[in-house]
């Protein structure tokens, strides 16, 4: 399946699905990705609350950007 496939197949899950599959792509990228995991970890102690956005921010962020394109 190509990459213009599984973009298809993700925008047409709901909003349930389309959390868990996050979830899932950054799972994969902690277990595949050292940078990425060490700037997780780095990032999840952080504790400058003034720098925290919700999960709802994420996700209007990303929503946006996909609009975008």
């Amino acid at each position: 399946m190509s990459l213009p496939d599984l973009q298809r197949e993700a925008a047409a899950l709901g909003h349930p699905e389309r959390r868990k599959l996050m979830a899932f792509l950054v799972a994969l990228n902690l277990r595949d990705d050292d940078g990425y995991r060490k700037e997780i970890s780095s990032r999840l102690r952080d504790d400058q609350p003034g720098a925290w956005i919700s999960l709802d921010e994420v996700e209007k962020r990303l929503g946006a950007a996909d609009s975008s394109h």
